[in-house]
């Protein structure tokens, strides 16, 4: 019967590996801690740095304003000590001239009157003589002005202890300098004089007593004040603060020049280089500033400050290092996650998967995978898990799309051109030669464990995409797709085979310098009936066929009519009808290339290391060539095959030879009909091996084509009269598990020329058996089987249970047949040393398996 290669069981997304999506989490949670670390030192560790500087500087500044700003006052000092001295010599002058004390509390007038210095304009010429900083000098007999150099200095008759007079506005007060008996400064202030009209004056005023001690000053005694007014406009005109003259560094400062009223904290400027100070400002820079007196005993003070006090730790640059941090560690954190995202990102295979026709498609699995199965089970599935990653980074490389299984123990995928097919092989072949996988199977198997894979490419353009909408997958049918899969097949290993619609397109694609060598000739003939890959006549001189379905699959409907019970295609469950001679339709025959690059090292050495065997191309089992001509039966001929109740098919167990004796019986006429076979290879204690015309592609088995034998006959109407027997042989199997055991049978034999109609009943019993023998397990356990049971056998996902029982049947009845060869060949020829421990190790598999 042909297989509807439109079924194939679903291929499961690969879901984000748990490795990768931690990779991704842990590495996005030490990039942000590293940026948290990074953003704390790169803020603050410039802040610390600015802030050393400003201390350092502050430290260099201090003495360097002290001398600067004592250098600056030097000629204001001067001057207030030539005031100072003048005052001390006009006091002198009047306590020589003295001849009566002014009345406080007479008028003005009568204070000044009997108060004769006729020479003072002479005197207060002379000692202002030698500097021009003294404005003015005068006496005030009780307060008065009475005599006073220049003449036009002030107005006559002024009385300075009226308390309505300008001079009770500063500090201290006439009154307050009688009391205290002391020389005191006044000011600066604006003077209101004719000689300082405006500018800033300060005054000397010192109280004169008749006394013969300072320690005698008495109010009784107070004579008057002599007065010195010096000009501090004039004085900072002349003596600007120009402090690059004061260092040999060139520094930048700033000043004030002061007063400051201790009673009200008032600040009064008289000169600065701030621009519009407040009052918080002027403060914060006389506290910080460097300050010195130019006055004794007075607020008079010269503030200076360097410049770039606070430069480096300013506001600016605090907002600048902040921002620049914070944007760059953003960047370089978004830069980092951005990486970790494409280098951790799943592949998206379905944005790369071709969404029509024509697209190329590539089938890659290991040869004698079932016997490497059978020898070393848990060594092949470490190296299949290997494999696997190794097919998904070169799926990734060359944007290739894994579509759904078209042989058993094999991976196909599709690209949107040849090239990147071919290139994917190439890939594969170079990465497994330079980084060999199979290290567990060699260290069991010794040089027998080697991995070979082969490699099938085919161009399709009969074919057809169908969009799977509740997995967003695609599936890809159609009889390009048919071919694609079984011409596996027949592709040699650790070289790249290819049909002729690939060989025709290598030009197109820039694949002109591949070596491409024939491999083989293909017989293609569609067929509703029979599947698979088989060895023709021609099988010795390179040529076998391929069945391919007559139009595009159906076997979809049939699919879901299988698990609905409604919607079944009658082609998808073929029951009967018309033979192989009628259905065949044969079509050009196809010829298969091998193609190697020899520009690349490791394809060729992989190539030399592969066997060559030129009476075998089979793809599953290259080592087995002469099983099929071994097979020497008489035409027409059936072997009998008894059921054995250890008997399984499940591609990692074997039946041993003296099991059960195989029986021949004579050739009938007549072939039984195909319900008739159906009952005899349905029955639970009877199988019989179909005639296989060709050659198997997995064991390479053959058996001469021939009807059903008369002994076949016998035994079955000898059954008619047994009720028990007969409900046997005939169960009642609904029609929905029918075509699902149907599809899973044509899937698993795909390369047998085995029809599901001879042993529909043994897949049947098998289903049965296995559903049985799970249903008591909890559904945790039964999940863990059947995950285990889909890597060690290589059954779909979906449909285990049905695939399995295929397998068993198919597995049975090969085993029968080599026992079958094995008791017509010659008594010394039946137990080879080799095979000894083949078997016993099977059945361990196979105990492994069962549990």
């Amino acid at each position: 019967m042909m297989i509807n290669d439109a079924v194939h069981q679903r291929v499961v997304r690969p879901r984000l590996p748990p490795l990768r999506g931690q990779t991704r989490l842990y590495v996005g949670i030490v990039a942000f801690v590293a940026c948290l670390l990074l953003i704390f030192i790169g803020i603050f560790s410039p802040l610390i740095v600015l802030r050393n500087m400003d201390k350092s500087y502050e430290a260099e500044m201090r003495d360097i304003e002290y001398t600067v700003a004592n250098k600056a006052v030097a000629p204001y000092r001067v001057v207030m000590v030539e005031a100072f001295a003048i005052s001390q010599a006009l006091e002198g002058y009047v306590m020589s001239r003295m001849r009566v004390l002014p009345n406080l509390s007479a008028p003005p007038l009568e204070r000044i009157r009997d108060q004769n210095f006729t020479n003072f304009d002479e005197i207060g010429i002379t000692l202002r003589r030698n500097t021009n900083a003294i404005a003015m000098t005068a006496l005030q007999p009780g307060g008065v002005y009475a005599f006073f150099s220049p003449s036009n200095a002030t107005t006559y008759g002024r009385d300075t202890l009226d308390p309505h007079d300008n001079a009770q506005n500063f500090n201290p007060t006439p009154w307050e300098t009688i009391r205290s008996g002391r020389a005191v400064y006044v000011g600066p202030f604006r003077s209101t004089s004719d000689v300082l009209r405006g500018q800033w004056g300060l005054a000397v005023r010192r109280p004169i007593y008749n006394r013969t001690s300072y320690e005698s000053a008495d109010i009784s005694t107070f004579w008057g004040f002599a007065f010195t007014l010096v000009n501090i406009s004039g004085l900072m005109e002349e003596n600007p603060f120009v402090f690059t003259n004061f260092t040999t560094k060139r520094r930048s400062f700033d000043y004030l020049l002061s007063v400051h009223n201790e009673t009200s904290d008032a600040i009064t400027v008289l000169a600065t280089s701030l621009k519009n100070p407040t009052a918080t400002q002027l403060a914060e820079f006389a506290r910080l500033g460097t300050s010195v007196g130019i006055t004794p005993n007075h607020p008079f003070l010269l503030t200076i400050r360097g410049h770039d006090y606070g430069s480096n730790l300013s506001p600016a640059n605090i907002i600048i290092i902040v921002s620049t941090v914070l944007s760059g560690l953003f960047a370089i954190f978004a830069a980092v996650i951005a990486a970790v995202l494409w280098c951790a990102a799943t592949y998206d295979a379905a944005a790369h998967a071709p969404k029509m026709a024509p697209f190329a498609m590539l089938t890659i699995g290991p040869c004698r995978g079932e016997e490497l199965w059978d020898l070393a089970a848990d060594q092949m599935a470490e190296v299949t898990e290997k494999l696997d990653q190794v097919l998904g980074r070169q799926m990734e490389r060359h944007c290739a799309y894994q579509i759904q299984q078209v042989h058993p123990l094999t991976t196909s995928y599709v690209t949107r051109s040849v090239a990147a097919a071919v290139q994917m092989a190439f890939s594969t072949i170079e990465e497994l030669q330079r980084h060999p996988i199979d290290g567990p199977l060699r260290a069991v198997l010794g040089d027998e464990g080697r991995l070979l894979l082969s490699y099938a490419v085919h161009w399709c353009t009969d074919a057809a995409v169908r969009v799977e909408s509740l997995e967003g997958t695609y599936r890809y049918e159609g009889c390009d797709v048919v071919f694609g899969g079984r011409m596996w097949a027949l592709a040699a290993p650790n070289v790249v085979t290819a049909s002729e619609a690939v060989v025709q397109t290598l030009p197109r694609f820039g694949l002109c310098s591949i070596d491409t060598r024939s491999h083989c000739v293909v017989n293609v003939v569609r067929s509703r009936t029979l599947c698979g890959t088989t060895g023709g006549k021609g099988f010795g001189g390179k040529s076998a066929t391929i069945h391919v379905p007559y139009s595009p699959p159906t076997t979809v409907q049939a699919t879901a009519g299988a698990r609905g019970g409604r919607d079944i295609s009658p082609m998808a469950t073929p029951m009967g009808g018309s033979s192989d001679i009628e259905d065949a339709q044969p079509l050009p025959p196809q010829q298969l290339f091998t193609l190697l690059d020899t520009r690349r090292p490791a394809l060729v050495a992989a190539a030399a290391a592969a066997p060559h065997n030129a009476n075998s191309f089979s793809a599953s089992c290259p080592s087995d060539t002469a099983v099929a001509s071994a097979m020497d039966l008489p035409a027409g001929e059936r072997v009998i095959l008894p059921v054995s109740s250890s008997s399984t098919a499940d591609g990692g167990a074997a039946t041993s030879p003296d099991i059960a004796t195989a029986a021949r019986t004579s050739a009938s006429s007549h072939a039984p009909t195909e319900s008739e076979g159906n009952d005899v290879f349905s029955a639970p204690s009877l199988s019989v091996a179909p005639p296989l015309s060709h050659a198997s592609s997995s064991l390479d088995i053959g058996v001469p084509n021939g009807g059903a034998t008369t002994a076949v006959r016998r035994n079955f109407l000898a059954f008619q009269g047994d009720a028990v027997t007969r409900a046997l042989l005939q169960p009642l199997i609904p029609r929905a598990l029918d075509v699902a055991l149907r599809v899973a049978f044509d899937y698993q034999s795909i390369t047998l020329d085995v029809r599901y109609a001879e042993v529909r009943v043994l897949v049947y019993y098998f289903y049965s058996s296995y559903k049985i023998l799970f249903r008591p397990l909890a559904a945790p356990e039964r999940h863990n089987i059947f995950r285990r049971l889909v890597t060690a056998f290589g059954v779909p996902q979906q449909g285990i249970l049905e695939h399995l029982a295929a397998r068993c049947v198919i597995r049975y009845v090969q085993q029968r047949l080599k026992s079958r060869r094995l008791a017509l060949q010659p008594p010394h020829l039946r137990a080879s040393p080799r095979e000894t421990p083949l078997t016993q190790n099977v059945y361990a598999n196979f105990g492994r398996a069962s549990r």
